[in-house]
């Protein structure tokens, strides 16, 4: 809904951060709105939904990480850069935002299948716009970290590599380590294969509360009812299309976390990159 006091949260990889009211991008053109600014160089890789409460975790590829208040971040409009949410060591870049409430742990996963759990209360609230802290410990075989999640016990993510291989492993088998730390293997990848991205699976209990003979019920009914009556598409939730990189993905606003047109997995590679335009278009889920 686009109500007032709810906001979309932005992070860039270059380090940047904005808050914009959700409210800006009710009445979207057929030919798009402009979200962000964006430099030549640099690229919108996470959108949050927020309500000036929350807490953000911004990781970068070097293993450094920063927990900040997102009231330390001024309102700005739709045509604006933002400001900077992590000042960035030369060659390091944002691989991943989360908010705190998204979950229990903070995953990360290097590029060579490594990674770990570390409890949120290891991660102390700073100002924005410092170095942060270390996160991850980088050496030869782990590489640098490719993304970060936050997580229950319950979740499940997904890792897919360079050569389009995927695997789904509970976070409950992944263990529980401190912050500096290089942490175990969770897929195993050779040579030139590396991993590129991770994705969170929506919570199980999400998925169990209809009996499978309901569902296959009620997915017969909405496909005879999608093809006898069409107006009755009109019912159907709005969300917002972020086109970047000759794609577009939908966003979610239900709980504060963007995912993908299924609602059940995040958006992969990363959650909503785009171009310098950073166009916004409406449209509606199916």
């Amino acid at each position: 809904k686009y109500e007032k006091g709810h906001y979309l949260f932005m992070a860039t990889k270059k380090g940047l951060v904005k808050k914009t009211p959700l409210k800006e991008y009710e009445n979207v053109r057929k030919t798009g709105l402009a979200a962000i600014a964006l430099r030549d160089d640099d690229e919108l890789i996470e959108v949050k939904t927020t309500d000036n409460e929350k807490e953000i975790i911004l990781v970068t590829k070097f293993g450094q990480c920063i927990r900040f208040k997102e009231n330390d971040v001024r309102t700005t409009g739709r045509v604006s850069m933002g400001v900077r949410g992590i000042n960035l060591l030369d060659g390091d870049e944002v691989v991943g935002m989360q908010i705190c409430t998204q979950g229990d742990y903070l995953l990360v996963v290097s590029e060579n299948g490594m990674g770990k759990r570390t409890p949120m209360a290891e991660f102390t609230v700073q100002l924005r716009g410092g170095k942060g802290v270390k996160c991850y410990k980088i050496t030869e075989k782990t590489g640098n970290l490719i993304g970060s999640k936050a997580v229950n016990e319950d979740n499940e993510i997904m890792m897919i590599t360079t050569e389009g291989i995927i695997i789904r492993t509970p976070c409950s088998g992944i263990s529980v380590m401190g912050r500096i730390t290089s942490g175990v293997k969770l897929m195993d990848v050779d040579g030139e294969i590396k991993v590129a991205s991770i994705a969170k699976v929506r919570d199980k209990e999400a998925s169990e509360e209809t009996p499978v003979s309901e569902k296959r019920l009620l997915r017969k009914r909405r496909n005879n009812t999608a093809s006898q009556n069409v107006p009755e598409r009109k019912k159907l939730r709005h969300v917002l299309l972020v086109w970047g990189r000759g794609e577009k993905h939908e966003t979610n606003f239900t709980d504060g976390a963007a995912e993908s047109a299924s609602g059940s997995v995040d958006v992969v590679p990363a959650l909503l990159p785009c171009s310098a335009s950073g166009q916004v278009q409406s449209g509606r889920a199916l």
